[in-house]
């Protein structure tokens, strides 16, 4: 990883896991993963002195569809702190 960032000024680190069906440990089967890749990217990034660094984090995680939502509101990550507007797809998210 570390030479596909060698003279790279910055670094944008967009992937992760995304389940194709029902999660038996979705702990070990997408948080984990997603956890120790971004790790790997931002060690990596550091060794190779990329001056920035953009890190954006999946909604896959969070199922975001409240029943009556107005179809031109955008819907973002503000909804997970209400539980009415979000439900959990197996995951336990820090709140």
């Amino acid at each position: 990883m570390a030479a596909a960032i060698l003279g790279c000024e910055g670094v944008f680190h967009v992937a992760t896991p995304v389940p194709s069906g029902d999660l038996t440990d979705p702990e070990a089967e997408m948080l984990g993963p997603a956890v120790t890749g971004t790790k790997n990217v931002l060690k990596a990034s550091l060794a190779e002195k990329a001056r920035r660094m953009v890190v954006v984090s999946s909604m896959v995680t969070i199922e975001i569809n409240p029943k009556d939502w107005p179809k031109d509101k955008i819907k973002d990550v503000g909804l997970t702190k209400n539980s009415a507007g979000a439900t959990r797809t197996g995951i336990q998210l820090p709140r």
